[in-house]
């Protein structure tokens, strides 16, 4: 079986991981980000979310999806979380939810809504407003920040990787034209 922390522990583990989907607002984002900066955990955060911060993944869906050539996630693989805290609903991101069905990684959900966890990958559930219960959660902060380091550097390199697909194709397309107004889009702008 998966194995299950106390729902109320988030210092457990060595390699926390957050993940987050579904509705936001300003404070639940505050939230995050102070806990994730605390517990030095990386944040793959569904678009819809409109989350940044310092330890927010820019290109969750690339750096979750990329696969070696015998098809395992390269990601996962060299950099697997023992720990996931859910807030909220599974994000839209294919590659995101698959790996957390299947990935066996022990996960607490944190969501009052219904459905939140359509496939039952998470063991543990916390069925509350998630404002309220991360506001309450007091993290340890990490002096070990290599595992944060490697998914902050991982998604720096699907930056990247991506930049350099799109120079390559004759413009104009459709993916440099999004960059283009992703990045003269007033910050905080939701596209």
């Amino acid at each position: 079986g998966r194995p299950t922390r106390d729902p109320g522990d988030i210092n457990t583990g060595d390699r926390p991981m957050f993940v987050v989907g579904g509705r936001s607002s300003r404070r639940l984002n505050e939230a995050i980000n102070r806990l994730a900066t605390s517990l030095g955990a990386p944040v793959l955060a569904d678009p819809q979310v409109n989350l940044c911060g310092p330890n927010v993944l820019e290109h969750a869906d690339l750096v979750a999806g990329a696969r070696d050539s015998s098809g395992a996630r390269i990601a996962f693989e060299a950099h697997p979380p023992d720990f996931v805290i859910r807030v909220g609903r599974l994000p839209t991101s294919k590659a995101i939810w698959t790996w957390l069905h299947r990935s066996g990684i022990d996960q607490l959900l944190v969501d009052d809504a219904p459905f939140s966890d359509p496939l039952a990958s998470a063991p543990a559930v916390i069925e509350e407003e998630p404002l309220s219960v991360l506001e309450s959660w007091n993290a340890s902060r990490r002096l070990d920040t290599s595992f944060l380091a490697a998914w902050l550097a991982m998604d720096e390199h699907a930056g990247v990787a991506l930049e350099h697909t799109i120079e390559d194709l004759p413009f104009p397309n459709e993916p440099a034209i999004a960059s283009i107004v992703g990045r003269s889009a007033p910050a905080g702008s939701v596209l």
